[in-house]
């Protein structure tokens, strides 16, 4: 009788969720895995060894600027729009914050290219040609608008997410998961490495346009826009910068961890074999993303309540585990078959043995450090965030750096794992205190709610 029950209240979960939206975005991500997984396959054997290296190095500082997007105001939609019931005043943060977030990356991309110059003249950019350096700075160029173009498609998909438009945001998801993985794949055949830059640009085009059309007709969008205080829009800025603040010193340890590889290593082509061996383990973190992004503002909403969180994240840990715990070992047994098979010129020991220890990296990422982190976000507490990440960063790039600076890509790969099973300790930690802290504060409160 039990085991019929629990069945039962388990097919009643599933229901609520389908009926809420959850299946479109989970097939949406099954299916971002599937399609990515797919060009991650064909991509380096369209591109030679040394272009699929090449392009490390922009990938890297386009990711350095992605890590500022908007300064945060994407991520804010979630909260803002997840809370109150107005259409009029969601659609007032939604408005504001995109045109804030537009300035933001405009001033942002002049800076770093503007950083750029400066780093490259002082001798610290290196490149092993001036001719592969010609490329890289070209790509650049070329390359420049991504911030602003990932910004409008991240602030559409989380306004959908945040008025609960489920289906919406499973179809953005997908049209734009397509095209990024199929079309620069289809322009690189013909244009080999600059193939690449129209390929993501009218990937962006094509989902940001079908998200505009989406937009127009939400019947939460119909309304006419409040006028936002100066107050109400201070409000969303710091909360926007501070979830960015909070993130971006976890996004950012792979980023550290390639630019040291960049410097130590200049052959694109062990650059490139970093690059594989770090591409499909790191395709579990958007299994998880789905799920996160499906119980974020239902986190926020719960925001006071410390005991439904810190229930509602035992339950995400256990099954996101029990997820990675088979991941990981089907990930690491069939490498050698993948690159045999998909990536002959990179089969190597070196790449097989560090391809595995990026599969428990970034399942471990997945499973706690990620979902640890978005969930202190959702309730507003970024301080730890802030604070550990800060600190968590800046020792694993000090790490990394003495890694792989004697183990070459292998130190590369043990630091990760070391930074992200330290910062996913510390984090469940914290969040089991503070989940403490809020249960006793309410308490508190019903007791002098009593006495008086």
């Amino acid at each position: 009788m039990d085991a019929k029950k629990q069945l039962q209240k388990g097919l009643d979960y599933a229901k609520v969720g389908i009926r809420r939206g959850f299946l479109h975005i989970f097939m949406g991500s099954t299916l971002v895995n599937l399609v990515s997984a797919g060009a991650a396959l064909l991509l380096p054997n369209v591109l030679e060894p040394y272009q699929f290296g090449l392009l490390n190095v922009p990938d890297t500082l386009i990711g350095y600027l992605l890590l500022f997007n908007g300064l945060g105001m994407a991520g804010a939609f979630l909260r803002y729009c997840a809370i109150g019931d107005d259409p009029a005043e969601k659609k007032a943060y939604f408005l504001f914050g995109m045109r804030f977030g537009i300035l933001a990356d405009i001033v942002l991309t002049v800076a770093g290219g503007t950083l750029l110059f400066v780093l490259y003249h002082i001798g610290i950019y290196r490149a092993k040609s001036p001719s592969e350096l010609k490329v890289e700075f070209a790509l650049l160029a070329l390359l420049a608008l991504t911030p602003i173009a990932k910004f409008l498609l991240d602030g559409f998909s989380n306004f959908f997410r945040g008025v609960y438009a489920n289906k919406e945001y499973g179809r953005i998801s997908v049209v734009y998961t397509v095209t990024a993985a199929l079309l620069p794949l289809a322009f690189a055949y013909f244009l080999r490495i600059w193939g690449i830059v129209p390929g993501r640009y009218l990937a962006f085009a094509v989902a940001i346009s079908i998200g505009v059309l989406m937009l127009r007709r939400l019947p939460n969008f119909q309304v006419k826009a409040v006028i936002l205080s100066r107050q109400d829009k201070i409000g969303m800025v710091k909360y926007g910068v501070n979830q960015m603040a909070a993130s971006l010193f976890s996004q950012i340890m792979p980023l550290v961890e390639t630019t040291i590889i960049n410097y130590f290593i200049l052959d694109n082509a062990r650059r490139g074999e970093f690059r594989i061996a770090t591409l499909v383990p790191s395709m579990l973190q958007v299994l998880t993303l789905s799920v996160i992004v499906f119980v974020f503002p239902y986190f926020a909403r719960h925001y006071a309540d410390g005991e439904w969180i810190w229930h509602k994240s035992r339950r995400l840990f256990l099954t996101l585990g029990v997820g990675m715990l088979i991941l990981i070992p089907t990930g690491m047994l069939i490498t050698p078959f993948l690159l045999q098979r998909f990536y002959p010129a990179y089969n190597h020991a070196e790449t097989i043995r560090i391809m595995c220890v990026f599969w428990a990296a970034y399942g471990v990422n997945a499973a706690f450090k990620a979902t640890t982190g978005n969930i202190l976000a959702a309730i507003g507490e970024v301080k730890f965030n802030l604070v550990v990440t800060f600190f968590a960063s800046v020792l694993q790039g000090v790490f990394c750096y003495l890694l792989v600076s004697h183990f070459a890509l292998d130190g590369a790969a043990w630091g990760l794992l070391i930074a992200y099973s330290a910062y996913s300790l510390a984090g469940i930690v914290y969040l089991r205190y503070y989940c403490r802290k809020l249960v006793h504060k309410r308490a508190a409160c019903n007791a002098m709610e009593d006495k008086s």
